[in-house]
C-alpha cells in the first residue's frame, strides 16, 4: 500500500521591473524570453526533462502555461519517495526552479521577476514541507488548514 502525500510546487515569471542600474543589454530581457530560456534549460536537462515527458503517468499533473508564464504540478494520493526516478525528476525540476529564483534575486538591475514554491502534505497531521524562493513563494501557493463539517 504505502504512504501516500499530497504535493504541489510551481514557478511563475512576472513582468521584469528596471531600476536605474540597468544596462542596455540587460532591458533586451523580457519576462516571455525568460520564460522560454528556462523551460528550454528545464526540458534539456538530463534528469528534469523526464518530467515532460507524457508517458510517465505522473507528468499528466504537470502544466506549462507559456502565456502566463507558469509551470505548476498538483497531484494529491501520490508516492512521493525520493528513491522513485520519476520523483527525483520532479525533485530536480523544483531544483532548477529554485536556481532560477535565486540567480535573478542577485540581479543588480532588476527586481526579481522569478518566484517558485514546493509543498507536501503526508498523511501524518505534522507531516508537511514546504520550501520557496524568490520575489514572492508564497503568493503561489500556501497550506489551508480547516474543518469540514458533513453533519
Amino acid at each position: 500500500m504505502g504512504y501516500y502525500s499530497e504535493v504541489a510546487y510551481g514557478i511563475k515569471v512576472d513582468d521584469i521591473v528596471w531600476n536605474d542600474q540597468a544596462t542596455e543589454e540587460e532591458k533586451n530581457l523580457s519576462a516571455d524570453g525568460l520564460f522560454l530560456l528556462m523551460l528550454t534549460e528545464m526540458q534539456g536537462d538530463e534528469v528534469a526533462k523526464k518530467c515532460f515527458d507524457e508517458t510517465h503517468e505522473i507528468n499528466e499533473y504537470l502544466t506549462i502555461d507559456k502565456e502566463n508564464r507558469t509551470i505548476k504540478f498538483y497531484a494529491d494520493s501520490l508516492k512521493w519517495y525520493s528513491d522513485y526516478k520519476d520523483v527525483k525528476a520532479h525533485e530536480r525540476l523544483y531544483e532548477m526552479m529554485v536556481e532560477y529564483a535565486e540567480l535573478y534575486d542577485s540581479k543588480q538591475g532588476m527586481e526579481n521577476p522569478v518566484s517558485c514554491s514546493f509543498i507536501r502534505i503526508g498523511e501524518e497531521i505534522e507531516d508537511i514541507e514546504e520550501s520557496g524562493s524568490g520575489f514572492d513563494p508564497w503568493s503561489i501557493m500556501s497550506v489551508y488548514r480547516g474543518i469540514e463539517m458533513n453533519i
